[in-house]
């Protein structure tokens, strides 16, 4: 699978990282690992054999504190 990121606009924020999630909690996702920059557009992919059944939102969560600081519809 590949999520692109087109057009981003973020916060930054102490160690961000994304996740795809069933919902706006990351108690039931996948870490894809770090935001790898916080405006732009950049890619990240991850094996098909990756279970992401009912997994359809994208989660970008600050680590250190807990805090979503954005959430989008995955398509």
């Amino acid at each position: 699978y590949t999520l692109q990121f087109e057009n981003l606009q973020s916060d930054n924020g102490p160690d961000l990282r994304v996740y795809i999630s069933t919902d706006k909690g990351i108690g039931n996702s996948i870490s894809l690992g770090a935001l790898k920059a916080i405006s732009g557009n950049f890619s990240y992919t991850f094996p098909l054999t990756t279970d992401i059944s009912g997994k359809d939102n994208v989660l970008i969560w600050c680590k250190d504190f807990s805090v979503l600081f954005g959430s989008a519809k995955l398509q």
